[in-house]
């Protein structure tokens, strides 16, 4: 008999395995929603925020909201830059390079 024939002939068994089925899908998808599968470094701390800028020249960095185009004047007065901010093994981050968009891809016109 193959399995087809015993599934058809036993209906409760057959909705057994599919709600088997389905459970273990909805298990795998919470899990993986929630961040179960831990992080790639093995530490348990979050990771970067996305955006970081520097108004010193990258000797320090602070996060922001993304929505900033770089140049920008700060609260303070100052011109921050985008900064791309590295980690190392379990090292401190530290500033790898500044970016800015020129005046021109500022202001939505054609560079070059």
């Amino acid at each position: 008999m193959s399995v087809r024939e015993y599934l058809n002939k036993n209906p409760r068994v057959a909705f057994g395995v599919a709600g088997l089925a389905v459970l273990l899908g909805v298990g795998v998808a919470v899990w993986a929603m929630w961040g179960g599968g831990g992080s790639a470094g093995g530490s348990s701390r979050a990771p970067l925020p996305k955006r970081y800028f520097s108004t010193d020249d990258g000797k320090s960095f602070f996060p922001d909201t993304i929505d900033k185009i770089p140049p920008f004047t700060t609260s303070d007065n100052k011109t921050a830059y985008l900064v791309r901010v590295v980690q190392c093994g379990k090292g401190q981050p530290f500033v790898a390079c500044l970016e800015k968009y020129s005046d021109g891809t500022r202001s939505g016109s054609k560079v070059g």
